[in-house]
Parts: structure tokens; sequence; C-alpha cells
């Protein structure tokens, strides 16, 4: 049994990651402050980081590791939908003896998706 997991990088692609069971999983800065930091830090060491280590406890086991990770989800155990806007129809523009004319035939509504609900990994 896997878990998968859906990790966001921020501009960057989108990842669906199974992780083995056997393993854990942290979440963190790239490089993590240490005794001797003062209260100034570099900003680009506090990118998110997700590690992925073999085992349940420790960190020495190391099996995968992204950067940049803006948000991750565990897609087996958290149900997500989003709303979104939608918007049919047409804008026409209508030229006559007082110049153009706008005239708008729109539908607007909003509804609520579930945009990763079918995201399968390739077997």
């Amino acid at each position: 049994m896997t878990q998968r997991l859906l990790i966001e990088r921020g501009t960057e692609k989108t990842i669906l990651a199974e992780i083995p069971d056997d393993s854990h999983v942290t979440f963190g800065p790239f490089s993590p402050p240490t005794g001797k930091t003062t209260a100034v830090y570099n900003e680009s060491k506090l990118v998110g980081t997700l590690r992925v280590y073999k085992g349940k406890t420790g960190t020495t086991n190391i099996i995968a590791m992204w950067t940049n990770v803006s948000s991750f989800r565990n897609l087996d155990e958290i149900d997500y939908q989003e709303q979104v806007a939608k918007e049919e129809g047409a804008i026409l523009w209508k030229s006559g003896k007082n110049g153009y004319t706008r005239e708008e035939k729109v539908k607007k509504a909003k509804e609520w998706v579930a945009p990763d609900k079918d995201v399968k990994l390739l077997a």
C-alpha cells in the first residue's frame, strides 16, 4: 500500500508521487537554522522542502526530496474541492449610425469542482 501525494511547487511542475507506507515525510526549510544563526535569515533558505525517508523514524535514509514546495496533500486522505466561476455566452459589437454599441449575452455561474479527483499515476 502507498500514499499518493500531490506536490505543488510554485510556478514549477506539479508532481504526483506514490510514497511507500514504510516511509515518512518531513516538510521544512531547505536548510534549517543552526544554533549560530541570528534573527536575520536568508529568505532563499526558507524555501519549502519535502523529504521522504525510508522507515518510520530517522533522517538518515532519504529516498526523495523536492524543493520550492508551496503545498502538498495526501490524495487518499484529504478530499478537496474549489469554487470556480463559469461564463458562457458572447459579447457582440454592433455598428450603427451612432457608432459601435456593445451587447452582452453572458450567463455567469459558480460551481464546486474536485480538480484532482480522477488523478492517477501511470502503471
